[in-house]
């Protein structure tokens, strides 16, 4: 069965496309075929090719021996059926090439008879049919060309008074976030501000703020400590003994991890997060605790913000506040490395 012209596509140069050609019936294309050459020389295996060879022979032992027994005649016999071949082609060919000489010539002959006589009809009958379609079109184009700037003109109409009732709705319900945002936090930050010896997290935020924690805050950081150290002797000879022997992994931060897997960082604070999203949890969309207790075991400690990343670090995701969002303390610690449904689909 003679093969077809190949066809083109992006799949071309690579064993998908040989495959396609094959499939199709079509000879190979360039690239296709200098690939398979390609691929042919990396994976040559002459132990595999003489298996191939050895097994082939064994199956088709009686065409083996026709293929031997014809290529192994004498030469001067094949020299002279070559030369009877290559005569018989000749003749054949030549008388084949008179032939459609022949039939070429009459065949062109009687084409341009017909071509004339069809160009003459054609020509008078496109004539009269322009003639008679002038007038129509130019009616009908008027009419559509009236119609249609109506409708432009409407149209535009509409869509500019929608416009601006939709812009004056955004702008509006804009102006209401905006405003109930900035109260939430304004209230949240004087709670914050005026809030000492209440809980652990208390003693980094008066630091941060006064430069010096204040006596309150001082003495329920050293209370938890104690307590810490109390229910376990020893956990403070051994935390020791662990920081000398791992000095890289003591208080490694959301930058260090994300370095450490090539993933990006850029700055960013929980109080972008808030000033984004809002106080509520992303995970159950309920309110976080700004006052309640970081540590976790401590009363009221589930509804603490975490800073959550949407695509965990270990799964590849970055460190930056597009990958980031509030969720409460117990909501973080159960959803772990695991990516949402919505994240995990194709």
């Amino acid at each position: 069965m003679e093969k077809l012209e190949p066809t083109l596509d992006k799949r071309c140069g690579t064993y998908a496309g040989y495959k396609a050609h094959r499939k199709r019936n079509e000879q190979l294309c360039t690239p296709c075929r200098e690939a398979m050459r390609a691929y042919r020389r990396e994976n040559y295996n002459p132990d595999v090719n003489r298996k191939h060879a050895k097994k082939y022979k064994e199956a088709n032992k009686e065409l083996v021996k026709q293929r031997q027994k014809r290529y192994n005649l004498d030469p001067e016999v094949k020299a002279a059926r070559k030369t009877e071949k290559a005569k018989l082609a000749a003749d054949r060919a030549a008388l084949q090439k008179e032939e459609k000489k022949s039939l070429r010539a009459a065949k062109i002959e009687e084409e341009r008879k017909a071509t004339l006589a069809r160009q003459e009809a054609r020509r008078i009958a496109n004539e009269e049919r322009k003639a008679a379609t002038q007038a129509k079109l130019a009616a009908k184009y008027a009419a559509m060309n009236a119609a249609r700037e109506e409708r432009k003109a409407k149209e535009k109409a509409e869509k500019l008074a929608v416009r601006k009732l939709k812009s004056e709705a955004v702008r509006q319900q804009k102006k209401l976030e905006k405003k109930a945002n900035r109260i939430k936090k304004e209230t949240n930050q004087v709670l914050l501000a005026n809030q000492h010896g209440t809980t652990v997290g208390d003693y980094d935020r008066c630091r941060k703020n006064n430069k010096t924690a204040c006596d309150l805050c001082r003495e329920v950081a050293a209370k938890y400590v104690r307590e810490k150290y109390k229910s376990d002797p020893k956990y403070k000879e051994s935390e020791k003994l662990w920081r000398r022997a791992n000095p890289n992994k003591v208080y490694r931060s959301n930058k260090d991890r994300a370095v450490k897997r090539g993933a990006k960082h850029a700055y960013y604070t929980r109080e972008h997060i808030f000033q984004r999203d809002g106080y509520d949890c992303y995970l159950c969309n309920t309110p976080v605790d700004l006052q309640a207790n970081h540590v976790q075991g401590q009363p009221n400690w589930e509804l603490y913000p975490h800073i959550e990343h949407v695509i965990p670090l270990s799964k590849g995701g970055d460190d930056t506040l597009e990958n980031v969002k509030i969720a409460h303390a117990i909501c973080n610690i159960n959803k772990g490395i695991r990516l949402l449904p919505e994240l995990a689909s194709p």
